[in-house]
């Protein structure tokens, strides 16, 4: 495609997929000033465009429009949009709601498995085999014994939360751990509410690990 969005188009871009996708042009978080610019995005095939009866124009990104988002996520945006922000904070709801209801962690996007970073020991078999040092130490050496999170995130201080919660995940994925709250809520302390990993609104406050 020749036509290549500028940066107030991209933003509005942004802002019809913060919205599901389509909806008014006029209550989207960041408006073209200039129709023209809205009609360069609908002639390039970006957009559709609808003015309903009562003079309200209403834009769905279409198959091509979302393909271009998709295609051109470091396009670069006004500097000085202060609309860019709202956009933003809808797009990070979105994320929130799709994290929860998947019981993805952030750090499986942010951090994807294989990642390197040495701040945070986010490389696999390095962290994994943290994870299960301090486990020990903290259960004095026993395997498949109860373990509090908090407890096990004060033993690796070193490891950024997110980065620790994937891992943590991960490894339950692979049968090498589990994940369980505590049954009794008179023996939750506020650290265990603090350490606990959430996953589809079910707080984990324990771990259990085998050899």
């Amino acid at each position: 495609m020749s036509f290549q969005p500028n940066e107030r188009q991209t933003l509005y871009l942004w802002s019809l997929l913060a919205s599901g996708g389509e909806g008014y042009a006029r209550e989207q978080a960041f408006k073209l000033g200039k129709a023209a610019e809205r009609k360069d995005l609908v002639q390039a095939g970006l957009i559709d465009e609808k003015r309903q009866k009562f003079g309200a124009i209403y834009n769905t990104l279409n198959e091509n429009g979302w393909a271009w988002v998709s295609e051109h996520l470091n396009a670069k945006l006004p500097h000085r949009s202060g609309s860019g922000v709202q956009v933003l904070q809808t797009l990070i709801a979105r994320l929130g709601a799709y994290l929860q209801a998947s019981g993805t962690s952030l750090a499986e996007i942010i951090v994807p498995a294989g990642s390197n970073t040495d701040a945070d020991m986010s490389n696999d078999s390095t962290l994994h085999s943290n994870i299960r040092q301090a486990y020990q130490q903290l259960s004095n050496g026993e395997w498949n014994v109860r373990v509090r999170l908090a407890d096990l995130r004060s033993a690796l201080p070193t490891v950024v939360r997110d980065v620790l919660d994937q891992a943590l995940l991960q490894m339950q994925r692979e049968a090498l751990l589990a994940l369980y709250m505590i049954d009794d809520p008179t023996d939750i302390t506020p650290a265990d509410e603090q350490a606990a990993i959430d996953i589809l609104g079910a707080k984990r406050h324990i771990i259990y690990m085998g050899a």
